[in-house]
């Protein structure tokens, strides 16, 4: 098994960040858009997007073993042994 090196790791994070950060920013529009007309209790960016990011690797790496930037850079996530990492381990890695 070949690990990934810096580099992929690196454009795997910006590639994975910028698509957590858009579906987060939509997700907290519409929020903020519940916020105005329905009065709502108001959450911060920050909060949808920690969430997000949490929800977003613990789905893509547990269902697929890969993100969507992982799919581009054509590696996945394995545990040491090169075997498909457990839930719990996806977990506490998503964390």
């Amino acid at each position: 098994m070949k690990q990934a090196g810096f580099g992929t790791r690196v454009f795997n994070f910006i590639i994975d960040t910028l698509l957590i950060f858009a579906i987060s920013y939509g997700i907290n529009s519409w929020w903020d858009f519940q916020v105005t007309f329905w009065h709502y209790t108001y959450f911060p960016f920050y909060f949808f997007f920690w969430v997000t990011m949490f929800v977003y690797y613990t789905i893509f790496e547990a269902i697929f073993k890969r993100s969507p930037a992982k799919w581009l850079t054509i590696s996945k996530v394995v545990n040491k042994k090169g075997r498909r990492a457990a839930l719990w381990q996806i977990i506490v890695r998503s964390l």
